[in-house]
């Protein structure tokens, strides 16, 4: 299972593209999805595979300041892809205290794949 993790600021603008990119910790950059109707996402250079509830943790943990502190007055998505030989899959989140502690909403997408 492949797992696609992105943390998408939904009402900032291009603008702040260049303040973001240099506040955020090595291993992360910014994509401009504003064209798009998303915002600015966070992505990882990490490409992801394993349990979704602990690769969103491992995703997180190094943005905890910036997202507590520095973008609290936007509006923050943790969208989270999942990468299936079927789109049916059944995920578990038995903890969600690290989404409300920096007030994230959450959107989990399944996707199929040619293969597993």
């Amino acid at each position: 299972m492949q797992v696609d993790i992105e943390l998408t600021i939904i009402n900032a603008s291009s603008f702040e593209l260049v303040k973001l990119t240099k506040i955020i910790p090595s291993g992360y950059f910014v994509e401009d999805a504003t064209e798009r109707g998303w915002g600015l996402s966070i992505r990882s250079l990490v490409e992801s595979h394993g349990q979704p509830e602990e690769l969103m943790k491992s995703f997180l943990h190094p943005l905890h300041y910036i997202v507590c502190n520095e973008l609290k007055k936007y509006n923050m998505v943790l969208r989270v892809g999942i990468f299936f030989s079927t789109a049916c899959c059944t995920v578990r989140i038995n903890q969600i205290e690290f989404l409300s502690d920096m007030q994230l909403a959450l959107e989990i997408s399944t996707y199929p794949t040619a293969s597993e």
